[in-house]
């Protein structure tokens, strides 16, 4: 609550339209030409079939401080273990147990301190999964309204897909935006080429188009490509 009060951005109501967050984020839309209105048992059901896509969507953490969390771990562990063996060590029929009691609050206190250091990639696959409700809501015709939330599903004409550039790497460009969870079905646009290599550019479904550049087969997802 503290967080919402000092925040300056838009503040979300409690309930209906525009609240939740991740997964659970109701959105909050306008009816377009071909969908109907935001209200009702149909309109209900594709509202839960965007949050259960979204809640499908993995929650990729970095092991950048796994190794961090370890030590602090045992070396707590083994602080209060060596402080009650010590203290207690004539009466071990009181210090094991003693020990067993306390190991419970350090693992729910250890549990606790990994949740704040990934606080910044939660928050980040949070608004991930709010972007895939919206997205999916957008292929269903109707219009995001939520300034806080970020779409980036875009339709496609079918005749524009039929004239889709593609080149030699297209499959292993689109295979590799799909292991980074860009789209369940990503499409790749040949935008540059020359010897040896191929500049491809994809639109994903819960994060904006990613780049990425193909030399003699092999893909990877470039920002500098991105940036030009």
């Amino acid at each position: 609550m503290l967080l919402s009060a000092c925040s300056t951005g838009p503040q979300r109501p409690p309930a209906g339209p525009g609240s939740g967050v991740g997964a659970a984020y109701v959105p909050m839309v306008e009816p377009g030409p071909a969908s109907g209105p935001p209200t009702g048992e149909s309109y209900e059901a594709l509202v839960a079939k965007c949050q259960r896509e979204a809640s499908g969507l993995p929650f990729i953490k970095t092991e950048d401080h796994d190794a961090a969390l370890i030590v602090v771990g045992v070396g707590v562990g083994a602080a209060i273990g060596w402080n009650i063996g010590h203290t207690y060590w004539d009466d071990r029929a009181f210090a094991i147990p003693l020990v067993a009691a306390a190991s419970l609050p350090i693992a729910g206190l250890m549990g606790l301190f990994a949740q704040w250091v990934y606080s910044p990639q939660t928050a980040v696959w949070r608004k991930k999964q709010e972007t895939q409700v919206a997205n999916c809501m957008a292929r269903s015709g109707y219009k995001n309204v939520d300034p806080t939330v970020l779409v980036t599903w875009l339709a496609v004409p079918a005749s524009s897909m039929a004239t889709r550039p593609t080149g030699r790497d297209t499959f292993t460009a689109e295979k590799l935006a799909k292991s980074r969870n860009c789209a369940a079905t990503p499409m790749a646009t040949l935008v540059a080429k020359g010897p040896g290599f191929e500049d491809y550019r994809i639109a994903c479904t819960n994060a904006p188009e990613i780049a990425i550049h193909c030399e003699f087969g092999q893909c990877r997802a470039s920002s500098e490509f991105a940036a030009r």
